[in-house]
C-alpha cells in the first residue's frame, strides 16, 4: 500500500511538473551529451515497469555516435515520454525495441528508434498525438507527454516522427543533430 501511495505521489508531482514545464519551460543547460549513456539511464528508470508489464526490451547501439549538444535532463525527459508511451501501449506485454545510430543525410544526426508491439494508433489520430491535452488513452491521462517531447526535441534542433499500424504497434523516431 505504501508503494502505491508513493507511486501516486510521484505521478502527481510529475503531472504538475509537466504542466509547469509546458507552460514555461526552463532554459536548457547545454553541454556535451553521450546519447548511449542517456538512453541507458532512461531505460534503467523504466526497468521496473518493464518487468511488471511482461515487456522484453531489445536495445542496439552503434558504438561511434558523436556527442550531442544539449540539456541532458530535458533530453532524458523527452526519451522517457516516448519510452513510457510505448510501455503503456503494450498492456498485455510485448517487445520494446530501442535502436540508436549515427546518420549522415542532409546533416549529421543521432537517430533513435523506439518501437513497440502495442495496439497501434489509428491513422486519423496520428496528426493530433502531440497536441497539448490530446490523448488516445483512457483513464487518468492528460495528454502532455508527446507535446513536451516534441517541444524539447525541436528546441534541440531535432525532429520527431511517428509511424503506426493498428494491431502492429508504433515506431517513434527522434533525430538530434550531433557535433
Amino acid at each position: 500500500a505504501l508503494a502505491v501511495i508513493e507511486e501516486e505521489g510521484l505521478r502527481c508531482i510529475k503531472l504538475l511538473k509537466g504542466l509547469l514545464d509546458f507552460a514555461q519551460p526552463e532554459d536548457p543547460r547545454v553541454g556535451a551529451v553521450n546519447l548511449v549513456e542517456l538512453l541507458e539511464g532512461s531505460i534503467a528508470l523504466i526497468q521496473p515497469r518493464l518487468g511488471k508489464s511482461r515487456i522484453v526490451i531489445d536495445c542496439h547501439w552503434e558504438s561511434e555516435i558523436p556527442p550531442l549538444q544539449g540539456d541532458y535532463y530535458q533530453l532524458q525527459q523527452a526519451f522517457l515520454h516516448v519510452l513510457l508511451n510505448a510501455v503503456e501501449a503494450m498492456e498485455e506485454g510485448g517487445q520494446l525495441t530501442v535502436v540508436a545510430k549515427f546518420v549522415t543525410a542532409e546533416r549529421r544526426w543521432a537517430e533513435v528508434l523506439v518501437k513497440d508491439t502495442g495496439g497501434g494508433i489509428p491513422e486519423e489520430e496520428l496528426p493530433r498525438i502531440d497536441d497539448p491535452l490530446y490523448t488516445t488513452k483512457r483513464g487518468r491521462r492528460i495528454g502532455l507527454g508527446l507535446a513536451i517531447c516534441r517541444r524539447i526535441v525541436e528546441a534541440h534542433g531535432g525532429k520527431l516522427a511517428v509511424e503506426s499500424r493498428i494491431g502492429e504497434g508504433s515506431a517513434f523516431t527522434i533525430r538530434l543533430p550531433v557535433g
